[in-house]
């Protein structure tokens, strides 16, 4: 323990690579209808993912279905070759396999947070356990 403490650098890595490896824990992609009612302006999702026919995936942030087409800020394939970031697209919804969105996991987010605070006691009681606690 003693090892941990001499370093500080070596400990906000460490805390630091386990909250990001956490917080994906509040959320979850599920597979969602394409939809106008799932994908209207009052309910479009922040980020979707998007699985052409042609087995190529992209993201597409704020994707909005409009008329036979999702369309969104996302990835598109430029005439010079390559995929370019921030372009605004629109995909025919006969061109879509599928769409997952990311949605938020109250249960899951409790359970991190329990998780999180068990571990502090946990971390805590063994720390007073080895060098006294002083609670005054």
């Amino acid at each position: 323990m003693k090892r941990l403490r001499s370093s500080p650098h070596l400990m906000r890595l460490t805390a630091l690579v386990l909250v990001s490896s956490l917080l994906d824990a509040c959320t979850s992609w599920h597979v969602q209808p394409l939809d106008p009612a799932h994908f209207s302006e009052a309910h479009a999702p922040k980020t979707a993912h998007v699985t052409l026919t042609s087995g190529a995936e992209l993201t597409i942030h704020e994707p909005v279905v409009a008329g036979d087409s999702l369309i969104g800020t996302g990835e598109k394939y430029a005439t010079s070759g390559g995929w370019v970031p921030g372009q605004r697209v629109a995909i025919p919804l006969t061109d879509i396999r599928q769409v997952t969105v990311s949605q938020f996991e109250g249960g899951k987010t409790v359970a991190l947070v329990a998780g999180a605070l068990t571990a502090l006691i946990i971390a805590w009681l063994i720390s007073c356990a080895a060098n006294g606690c002083n609670v005054n």
